[in-house]
């Protein structure tokens, strides 16, 4: 005698005793932030290291990093355009959790001094920077802390200045952490992560 399958429920959904799995489908612009968010997730980890994506640009990062929640500070005004369809808030330079620059002077590295470096309560609330860069050009930096072996080498052509600024800002907990970004790859400096020059 042939027996009739289970009915369906919550606890067989397929009525035939398999499990069903939804797997959510990311659409091209879902697929391309969770990329860039995992090679910055992984570039704080490993600082020093270049994760590779083809997606290491401003645009790119901030459309991983920014929503509802976040504020953001640049210059660039078509850059800004693009990240306030994230719902992201644009603030002053004191002001922003995370801030984009592809290029700095003088006077900008002078300015931040303003930036959030949090506090011993909330360490957690303190600037984030996003940098272009070039990874092929300009001064090598040795790099030690959590995260690296011993030590690292790290070329870049950011002015000393900023490193000099950035060690200066730095009191960890307090401090901001850094992606440097050259179009192809992606570098982290976190708080934790010592930088001689």
């Amino acid at each position: 005698r042939r027996r009739n399958p289970p009915k369906a429920s919550r606890a067989n959904p397929c009525g035939n005793g398999d499990l069903l799995v939804i797997v959510p489908i990311r659409n091209e612009q879902e697929a391309k932030s969770h990329e860039v968010f995992n090679a910055l997730m992984w570039a704080l980890s490993y600082p020093g290291e270049k994760q590779q994506t083809a997606h290491a640009t401003l645009a790119s990062i901030g459309e991983a990093l920014l929503d509802l929640e976040t504020s953001f500070y640049t210059s660039d005004e078509p850059l800004a355009r693009t990240f306030l369809l994230t719902t992201a808030k644009a603030k002053p330079i004191a002001q922003a959790d995370y801030l984009f620059f592809s290029s700095l002077n003088d006077e900008t590295i002078a300015s931040f001094k303003e930036l959030k470096r949090g506090n011993l309560l909330y360490p957690d609330h303190a600037a984030t920077l996003i940098l272009g860069c070039k990874f092929t050009e300009g001064s090598s930096l040795e790099l030690k802390g959590p995260g690296i072996e011993t030590r690292t080498t790290l070329r870049n052509n950011l002015p000393l200045s900023f490193w000099q600024m950035r060690n200066q800002m730095r009191n960890y907990p307090l401090g901001w952490d850094v992606f440097l970004c050259d179009g192809q790859a992606i570098v982290g400096i976190p708080r934790t992560t010592e930088v001689n020059l």
